[in-house]
């Protein structure tokens, strides 16, 4: 009954949404249209960056709380894992990025701690950037007095005080006992989330920014509408993350921003943006996946190569060492059977009568009419 609750909300979202950008670009004169690549180009450096900082975010995460990873594979748990949002269920990258942190040797609490964690700052970070850009650009907002606007403008730096270590560990523990995980063995102090929590943001405003400089390469938009745009497509791809019904947010996300940016743009181009940025983001999406699947794949053929014949040397990945545990545990298995022999020697079996022959052999070297 769930499961077909969630498909009527999905269905009737994408249906209605679509209905609604299909009218909006009815009257759009698809001629006005250029491809622009600089911009494409610069937009996918940005949005570069953003992935860069989250990974970054992760790495320093997870150092905390275990031996901690290398630059690649930070990439490769950023990458790979967010694909999984297409399919049905919100499941499917968290269980990816799980997965392949357990390659790694990340402890599976560890790196479901972590993603926790990593979720909680962006959904922060997004909303925070989000009303920060887009509330304090909107028609009702400038009609508001002096003292109103700036005690709106500040209420999104208030959302970091739902970050306080009590608070937060009490959060994190309540979810982890609903999954039927062990409840958080480390903590993070208050100014440690702060940092996490700007690194996050800043992602947030490079990865926003850079798809909405991205889609200029396919569709003419007023250049001074930058900051709005980014904030609205944070407040709606956050929406469209937290939709448990709609896989990678379709429909809720594209309906949002029809809503959000409606105030500054055309219908047309409000249509229009949404439907670029989906296509941008979906191909991305796509040449990310591909592109840590195979840094995945040369990781794993640089520890094998590096490894030896015996995989006693610790593999190397691109981007610094790891340890390779199936090495170790070869090398302590190659180690226990010459405990005790020194090398390239064998062990001395105890033979009966072994002790008289040698004698014998002695006594005739010294007298030979023996």
């Amino acid at each position: 009954m769930k499961r077909l609750l969630k498909w009527m909300l999905f269905f009737g979202c994408a249906w209605w949404v679509g209905a609604a950008m299909q009218t909006a670009l009815l009257p759009l004169e698809w001629e006005q249209l250029r491809w622009r690549p600089g911009w494409l180009l610069t937009g996918l450096g940005l949005m570069s960056g953003g992935v860069i900082l989250q990974a970054a975010g992760f790495r320093r995460l997870l150092a905390r709380w275990s031996d901690g990873l290398t630059w690649g594979r930070s990439l490769v748990l950023v990458l790979v894992p967010p694909i999984g949002k297409y399919l049905p269920g919100k499941a499917f990258s968290v269980i990816g990025q799980a997965w392949l942190a357990r390659r790694f040797g990340v402890p599976l609490l560890t790196i479901t701690t972590a993603t926790l964690v990593m979720i909680s700052l962006g959904v922060t970070s997004n909303i925070g950037l989000g009303l920060l850009l887009w509330g304090s650009a909107t028609p009702w907002f400038q009609r508001l007095s002096a003292d109103q606007q700036l005690a709106l403008t500040l209420a999104p730096a208030l959302m970091p005080i739902l970050l306080h270590p009590g608070f937060y560990r009490t959060l994190c523990n309540a979810i982890l006992k609903r999954l039927g995980r062990e409840p958080l063995q480390a903590t993070l102090s208050g100014w440690e989330l702060m940092r996490l929590l700007a690194l996050q943001t800043l992602a947030a405003l490079l990865y926003g920014g850079g798809l909405i400089v991205a889609s200029w390469g396919m569709m003419p938009m007023d250049h001074s509408l930058l900051f709005v745009a980014t904030g609205a497509f944070c407040l709606a791809n956050t929406a469209g993350f937290l939709a448990f019904f709609a896989p990678a947010g379709i429909g809720v996300r594209e309906g949002l921003l029809l809503a959000t940016l409606a105030p500054f743009l055309d219908p047309e181009q409000t249509a229009l943006l949404a439907l670029t940025t989906r296509l941008i983001q979906t191909g991305i999406d796509l040449l990310w996946a591909l592109s840590g699947w195979g840094l995945w794949l040369l990781i794993i053929r640089q520890g094998v190569r590096q490894g030896g014949r015996e995989g006693i040397v610790q593999s190397r990945d691109l981007f610094g060492k790891q340890a390779d545990q199936k090495n170790q545990q070869r090398s302590g298995k190659q180690q226990n059977r010459h405990i005790g022999q020194p090398s390239g020697q064998g062990v001395d079996i105890a033979v009966p009568g072994h002790a008289e022959r040698e004698k014998e052999q002695t006594d005739r070297q010294i007298d030979p009419h023996r």
